[in-house]
Parts: C-alpha cells; sequence; structure tokens
C-alpha cells in the first residue's frame, strides 16, 4: 500500500469520521439538554468510560496493533489461508476472555452498592450492568474492521461508530430525559448493529469464523506482542477513568465530570477526524514489507500537523462559541467551564494527533516496550500534574495536566524514533509544522476580526440562528483563507490535498 491508497483511505475514514462525529455532536446536543452536567450524567459517564476502556485495549488498541502486523504480513507473503487461521484462534481466545470480564463485571455491580449506597453509585452500577456485555461486542467488531482494514477495506469499519450513534440518538429521544437506562439498552443495540454490519465485508473476502483454539507461530507473535502494549494501554486508559474519579472527588459540587466529558468530546473531533483517521489508513501500509515506511511515516506527521494547527487555533478562538451552540440548551448550565476545559484540552490536540501515528510507527516494526515505557512514563506525569493543578483550577487543571502530558509523550517520542529508528527520524516536519503556524495565525486574525467586527453586529441576539450565523460564517471564511495561504506557501500537503479533490 502506497501514498496513493493511505491518502484515499484517510479521507475515506475521515469523511465517515465527519458523519460519525456530527451525529456524536447531536447526540451530545440532546444529552446535555435532557440531562444536563449533573448527577445522572456523571454517573452515565464514568459508567460509559468502562466499555470504551477494554474497546481501547482490546479491541482497537493492544490487540489490534499486535494483529495487524502479523496479519499483513501473512497475507502479503501469500499465505492467505495462515492468514485466516490467525483471525479465527485469536477472535476466539478474545471472545472467552471478554466473557470472562463481562461476567465478572456483572458481578461486581451488584456489590459495589454494599460497600457505598449513596444515588450515584447504585445509579452508576445499574447502567454498568447493562452496558457491559456491550464491552464483548465492540472488541469484537474491532478486530473484524483491523481485519478488513488490512484488506484494504475501510469504508464498512468506519461506518461502525455511525451505527452506533444513530442508534444512541434514538435511544435518547425515547428516553426524553426520564429514562437514562434506555439509553444504556440502546447502546447494547447499537454494539448488535456494529457486528452485524462487518460480517458481510468479511464473509465477501472469504473469511468465515470458525472456533480455534489452537496455538501455532501466529499466536505467539500476537501473544509476544499483545502483553506489553496491554499493559502501557491499560495505564493510560485507567489513567482517563481517574482524571474522572479525581474530578468527582476534589472538585465541589456535581458537574466536573460532565464538564471535562463535554469538553473532551467537542476535542475529540478533529482528533478522532485527524489523529484516528491518518493513524488508521497508515497503520496497515506501514506494517506491510513493501512499504517506505520512512516515507508514509513523513506523510502521515505532515499531515496531521497541516491539519490539526489550524483545528487547535479554531478551537481556542471559538470554544465559548462552540460549547454555547451545540450544548447551552435545555438543563445545561456550565458553559463558561466546559469551554475553559476545551481550550485547555485543544492545547494538547496536535501532539495527540501525532502521537497515534508515532505509537503506530514503532508498532509497525514490533517494538511494542517503548511505546509502553512512554505510556507508563507519562501516566505518573499526568497524575502527578492531576494532584497539583486539581486544587488551585479544579477540573481546568486535570484538562491542562491533559494537554501537557501529550506534549511531553510527543517530544518523547520523537527523540527516541531519532535514536533507536534512524532510516525512520528524518520526517522534514519542523517545515509543516512553521508555515502551517503561520497560514494559522493569518486565518485566526482574519476570522476573529470578521467574528467580532462584522458577524457579531449583523446576528444580534441569543437565539440559535443568531449563534450558528456568529460563528459559522467567519469558520467557513477562515478555511478558505487557511489552505489559500498554505498554497500561497508552497506546502506540498496543500498540493497533495487539492490533487486528490480533483481526482475525485
Amino acid at each position: 500500500m502506497g501514498e496513493r491508497s493511505f491518502v484515499g483511505h484517510a479521507r475515506t475514514i475521515g469523511l465517515f469520521t465527519l458523519l460519525s462525529r456530527f451525529l456524536g455532536l447531536f447526540r451530545d446536543i440532546l444529552c446535555s439538554h435532557y440531562f444536563g452536567a449533573g448527577i445522572l450524567w456523571d454517573a452515565f459517564t464514568i459508567a460509559w468510560r468502562i466499555p470504551n476502556l477494554f474497546r481501547r485495549l482490546f479491541g482497537e488498541g493492544a490487540l489490534t496493533a499486535a494483529f495487524v502486523p502479523a496479519f499483513v504480513q501473512r497475507w502479503d507473503s501469500g499465505r492467505e489461508e495462515d492468514a485466516r487461521e490467525l483471525f479465527n484462534r485469536i477472535i476466539t481466545r478474545l471472545a472467552i476472555l471478554l466473557a470472562g470480564i463481562v461476567i465478572a463485571g456483572i458481578v461486581i455491580t451488584f456489590l459495589l452498592p454494599l460497600f457505598a449506597d449513596d444515588q450515584k453509585t447504585i445509579l452508576f452500577s445499574r447502567l454498568l450492568r447493562i452496558m457491559l456485555p456491550y464491552l464483548f461486542l465492540v472488541c469484537i467488531a474491532a478486530i473484524i474492521s483491523a481485519t478488513l482494514q488490512s484488506l484494504n477495506h475501510f469504508s464498512t469499519p468506519a461506518l461502525t461508530p455511525v451505527v452506533l450513534n444513530i442508534v444512541f440518538i434514538t435511544a435518547v429521544f425515547l428516553s426524553a430525559g426520564k429514562n437514562i437506562d434506555l439509553i444504556a439498552i440502546g447502546i447494547l443495540v447499537g454494539g448488535i448493529f456494529q457486528v452485524a454490519i462487518l460480517l458481510p465485508p468479511l464473509l465477501k473476502r472469504n473469511i468465515r469464523y470458525r472456533p480455534d483454539l489452537r496455538g501455532g507461530e501466529g499466536v505467539r507473535e500476537v501473544g509476544h506482542s499483545f502483553v506489553p502494549v496491554i499493559f502501557g494501554l491499560a495505564l493510560v486508559q485507567v489513567n482517563e477513568i481517574m482524571d474522572s474519579v479525581i474530578a468527582e472527588l476534589f472538585v465541589p459540587g456535581h458537574g466536573a465530570v460532565s464538564s471535562l466529558f463535554y469538553g473532551g468530546q467537542v476535542n475529540n473531533l478533529p482528533l478522532s477526524l485527524i489523529g484516528s483517521s491518518i493513524a488508521t489508513a497508515v497503520f496497515p501500509a506501514l506494517s506491510s514489507l513493501k512499504s517506505n515506511k520512512k516515507d508514509l511515516l513523513g506523510k502521515a506527521l505532515r499531515g496531521v500537523f497541516y491539519l490539526a494547527i489550524p483545528s487547535t487555533v479554531g478551537l481556542l478562538l471559538f470554544s465559548h462559541e462552540i460549547i454555547a451552540l451545540v450544548f447551552e440548551h435545555g438543563a445545561f448550565e456550565a458553559t463558561e467551564r466546559t469551554a475553559r476545559n476545551l481550550q485547555l484540552y485543544a492545547l494538547g490536540m496536535c501532539f495527540y494527533c501525532a502521537n497515534t501515528v508515532q505509537v503506530r510507527a514503532f508498532y509497525a516494526v514490533k517494538d511494542m516496550v517503548t511505546p509502553v515505557r512512554v505510556s507508563a512514563a507519562m501516566v505518573v506525569l499526568n497524575l502527578s500534574l492531576n494532584m497539583t493543578l486539581v486544587w488551585p483550577f479544579q477540573e481546568a487543571g486535570i484538562a491542562a495536566a491533559t494537554a501537557l502530558s501529550g506534549m511531553a509523550s510527543f517530544l518523547t517520542l520523537r527523540y527516541i524514533l531519532r535514536k533507536k529508528l534512524p532510516e525512520m527520524a528524518e520526517l522534514k516536519v519542523s517545515k509543516t509544522v512553521v508555515l502551517s503556524g503561520i497560514a494559522s495565525l493569518i486565518m485566526g486574525g482574519i476570522a476573529w476580526g470578521l467574528h467580532r467586527w462584522l458577524f457579531v453586529p449583523l446576528f444580534p441576539g441569543n437565539n440559535t440562528g443568531s449563534e450558528m450565523g456568529r460563528l459559522l460564517f467567519p469558520i467557513g471564511i477562515a478555511v478558505v483563507v487557511y489552505f489559500t495561504t498554505t498554497r500561497f506557501l508552497g506546502m506540498e500537503e496543500s498540493k497533495v490535498l487539492f490533487s486528490r479533490i480533483r481526482k475525485n
């Protein structure tokens, strides 16, 4: 898989991700309208993090990182039957492990209220009990998705989050703010649909699941890679849960967890659209025995910064307007604190986007240990910053700690990449960062000036239409200004993007 297919696949993933994220924002608008930032949504948010933790660990995280290189290299070398057997053996082992986790988790949800019988713990336990089977479904879906991506089929895997959001939104409408259990049930139903839509393209490629508990070279290879990666990812994901726990324990009153959640959701739109899309598209290519890894990695990182830097500037300038437009409806009353969290998260967005690509570079050459060591160090750093900053800045300190940890992780991975993998080190990223930064400052200045002195007077009032006019018009102009400026500056990334658009 070369540059042509990698860029095309990244665009496909990005389009579906964009659709999914817009549906996700609409979903969050509904949730903020019906549930606000209080006890119900705090409990749901913490419970929802648990299946997502395992999705990232066993689905999209460690197992995918270990499985994709082994599968791709067998398929590329003509050992297609070996690749199919590897798929069956990994899925079988994963299903058994996940079933055990779900059963153990359900038992724990019955025990938790015996130790803490407050309203939020009881509610959290009930919601988690309903959603735990989704953990099984989403992890199986993630491995099937990784298999299809390894075979250069990206559209259906990219569609699965869209399906979940559609079911989620339907559940929110049905609940009408009166029964949050319906949303948890909707997530479980969404997981069933996610697996269902992945099966036809898998069967079309003559991959049919048959239970297989046998071992073999492939299973040992995946297992050897899986263990260190899951350790590192487990630390990171547990740390994310600890962000919520620290906010709940050390920030007075209710709403800290929810405001972090809503701010993170908006920040995740460009993060997923840029970082995850590019990393997902380039990973099978980096894992191939036939690829030019240095060339692919350089293009991927330059593409990340080309798109992430202006996104960061946009979020910093318009965080309040975005949060007000998206969430300031119904029961939601946390605009200021959520906007502040979004600004702080945005400061680390470029680095987190780049980290998703850099980590894949280590995985592609089967160096699973280096990212684990860096992750462990960053967990310690993040927790230390959390406990230092939460006291003076409340939940904003937690958001700031996340951004600072992302920056430190990027610099550390970049340094090690230069030392351990010198053949992949000279990626010519600095020029892209400087030129994108210049274009973003020009873009930001024009957009903010137009917003402040033209569109605010043009669209007075606090109704939704006026808020959209004040925000969307300057953002649309900003996009045109940025891409025009980067073309004028002769940036290669701009030429690649526009050549793809013309060809399609």
